[in-house]
């Protein structure tokens, strides 16, 4: 996901998880908390403050997140006749080659 401008996620009904085999990275203004590598870094080019009415440090632990569930990919019709163009299952595609040419 990409954006010039403010992007937003959110969920009115639910959760919101973000997940990674990887590392996740959330970062802004040279501040960030990365999550990854068995471990979690924050890092800030000022102070990092935690604010809460109690504080607790326990010892190590890990937690295993299931993968996100990704959409099959949309199906894809090559044309033998035109070996360099793809078209898209879409509704309506087959119209539109025929009104784009005329």
């Amino acid at each position: 996901m990409a954006a010039s401008g403010a992007v937003e996620v959110a969920s009115t009904q639910g959760s919101v998880a973000v997940g990674s085999p990887l590392q996740v990275l959330l970062a802004a203004a040279g501040a960030a908390l990365r999550i990854g590598q068995g471990g979690v870094e924050v890092s800030a080019p000022g102070s990092v403050r935690f604010r809460a009415g109690m504080k607790e440090f326990t010892g190590p632990a890990a937690v295993s997140a299931p993968s996100p569930y990704l959409a099959a990919p949309p199906e894809v019709h090559l044309n033998p006749e035109e070996p360099y163009s793809v078209r898209f299952a879409v509704q309506g595609a087959d119209e539109l080659p025929s009104r784009c040419l005329s």
